[in-house]
């Protein structure tokens, strides 16, 4: 008897094993490292990452770093630009951009620094979006309303952004100008912005068209001017973890020059769609379901009509915003927005989720109980092999399932 085909993927901080039904067609993607072409050959990450001329002769510097949110290597960063110059670190002031999350513990900021915290945590600042006293008004946005940007920018000779990039379901992209909105932002400008997913125009690898992008870099063009000096250093990191490629310059160039490579690396292209599709989060994206939705947009595209998608993440910091998920509860599912027709922060997670809903199965494997996972439109999964068998026999199903790792940042699409 021939052996069910089985995947084992990560899951939880350790590893799953998922057996299969007999006679499925079967295709793993994700988690590969960068292609031969992005990865310079100056490999050197001390070389690569070096701190520029102006920083290391800034006075007074300030580096904008993300929160633990995101897997970006700011602590490796550090240890090169220490390395260069051994009292860089001790001139420097630190703001952690976090848009609309919070760092609550110590071991969100140890998450970020690692072993560099103690020595300048007496210098680092947690950007609150909610803060007026935080924040200073730059300029007006598209939709005639005072946008505002965290006001430590202003008070330094030099700012250093540090930052990775990864597509991003409604943004294009990570990195670049979300150092600076939402990532040190008000919280009605995030809103604003935010509001705008709920657009199918907004989608991952798309920046042209795409009108969250095109809010973004409004506002940061007209914020640009008002800056000192700004150097960037915009990163893609692999699967593995490793930097994959560096680059450094202006905000905007270092940054289009990372989205290319970025590109090559997270962007696959199917030839057909699936009837299963398994989404596998990687930490820190499987940390909470508001993060864990990334997973979703960047895969579901490869879905047949009527298939289903299975979002695999241990969640164990629950639903992770409560936003959304107070939003969901009076929620016109038919209408697809807040019952009362009042946008608010948070609506684009629901009525794209919602959305999807309609054409496909959208299921979640995690630790959030099951009647939270179906408030906000998740069809929670407790045997992840039975509810995959479950969908294979359906009258419609062709047994194709897709395993998809490190599907927070791996985008799939289907070949025209």
């Amino acid at each position: 008897m021939a052996e069910q085909p089985g995947v084992v993927v990560s899951y939880g901080g350790g590893e799953h094993r998922i057996v299969f039904p007999a006679g499925i067609e079967l295709t793993e993607l994700g988690g590969r490292i960068a292609n031969t072409s992005t990865t310079r050959a100056d490999n050197e990450l001390e070389s690569r990452a070096a701190p520029t001329t102006s920083l290391r002769q800034a006075t007074k510097p300030l580096l904008v770093v993300n929160d633990h949110h995101r897997a970006t290597p700011t602590a490796q960063i550090l240890s090169v630009f220490d390395a260069a110059d051994s009292e860089l670190l001790d001139r420097c002031s630190y703001l952690v951009a976090t848009g609309t999350h919070r760092v609550e513990h110590d071991d969100h900021l140890k998450a970020v620094f690692g072993h560099h915290l103690d020595r300048i945590r007496d210098r680092i600042t947690v950007h609150d979006c909610h803060d007026r006293r935080q924040l200073e008004d730059v300029g007006v946005d598209q939709f005639g309303e005072r946008f505002s940007v965290n006001h430590q920018l202003f008070d330094h000779d030099l700012v250093q952004i540090i930052n990775s990039v990864e597509p991003h379901y409604f943004a294009g992209y990570t990195g670049g100008r979300k150092s600076l909105i939402p990532g040190l932002a008000d919280i009605d400008t995030i809103a604003r912005n935010h509001n705008l997913a709920v657009s199918l125009d907004c989608q991952p690898l798309r920046l042209d068209g795409n009108p969250v992008n095109e809010h973004l870099e409004a506002m940061v063009d007209q914020l640009a001017p008002t800056l000192p000096v700004v150097d960037s250093l915009q990163m893609v990191v692999g699967g593995d973890g490793e930097i994959a490629s560096v680059y450094q310059g202006d905000l905007k160039s270092s940054w289009l020059k990372a989205t290319a490579d970025a590109h090559d690396h997270f962007a696959e292209t199917v030839g057909q769609q699936f009837d299963v599709v398994l989404a596998i989060l990687d930490p820190p994206l499987d940390n909470s379901l508001y993060q864990a939705q990334k997973g979703l947009e960047n895969c579901q595209m490869a879905v047949a009509d009527g298939g289903a998608i299975a979002v695999l993440a241990a969640c164990p910091d629950g639903i992770g915003s409560p936003f959304f998920f107070d939003l969901a509860l009076s929620w016109d599912r038919d209408a697809n927005r807040p019952a009362d027709g009042q946008p608010r922060f948070g609506m684009h997670k629901l009525a794209r989720v919602n959305a999807l809903t309609r054409r496909i199965t959208v299921a979640l494997l995690s630790n959030v109980s099951p009647a939270d996972a179906r408030t906000v439109f998740y069809e929670p999964i407790t045997d992840l092999e039975s509810w995959i068998a479950d969908v294979l026999a359906r009258p419609q199903s062709r047994n194709r399932v897709l395993v998809v790792r490190n599907a927070g940042h791996t985008v799939v699409s289907t070949r025209r």
